[in-house]
């Protein structure tokens, strides 16, 4: 009788020891439906192409150093008078890790320059923008219709820079706030 009791004893200890470690959680999901976003006019199928220039290299004077920095505005139309703010999430292949230098197309083939990479700014706060990091949110005025304004420039990521093309794309994504 008593191994049938201890045994009994045991298995329940089983039984009920994993549910003393259950803890009970709850997520919490928040949004809202909007009639829409504003208009983009530099969308996929119209993207925008900001000329970059042709750099001597000589401009480049150690890691770090930046060059021929561009403006550029990514325009947002008829944006509807429930949405109020907007900010931009740029995305792309970064250099070695670091969100703040975005990788040149074709990075390490022939042809392609080396030792350097884009650097986006917020054209805002003057502040380095790295990838998928959320840009100054800006008011959209009355009319619906706002610029918001960027700039991008060449860095120097590595002691030697050689020449060739130096293109760069990067995807965006419009947050409204």
């Amino acid at each position: 009788m008593n191994k049938t009791l201890l045994a009994t004893m045991v298995a329940g200890c089983a039984v009920f020891s994993g549910a003393a470690f259950a803890v009970d959680g709850q997520v919490k999901f928040t949004g809202a439906v909007i009639d829409a976003g504003c208009d983009v006019v530099n969308n996929m199928a119209n993207p925008l192409e900001v000329l970059m220039g042709q750099v001597p290299k000589t401009q480049f004077t150690g890691v770090g150093s930046t060059a021929a920095e561009q403006r550029f505005a990514i325009k947002l139309e008829n944006c509807p008078n429930t949405v109020t703010k907007a900010s931009v999430i740029f995305s792309g292949d970064n250099v070695g890790g670091d969100d703040s230098k975005l990788k040149l197309t074709g990075a390490g083939s022939s042809g392609v320059a080396s030792g350097v990479a884009l650097q986006l700014v917020d054209g805002s706060t003057n502040a380095t923008l790295p990838l998928y990091s959320r840009s100054t949110s800006l008011d959209i005025p009355g009319s619906g219709d706002i610029d918001l304004p960027f700039r991008v420039r060449y860095i120097q990521t590595e002691s030697t820079v050689t020449a060739g093309t130096a293109d760069g794309a990067a995807n965006f994504t419009i947050s409204y706030n």
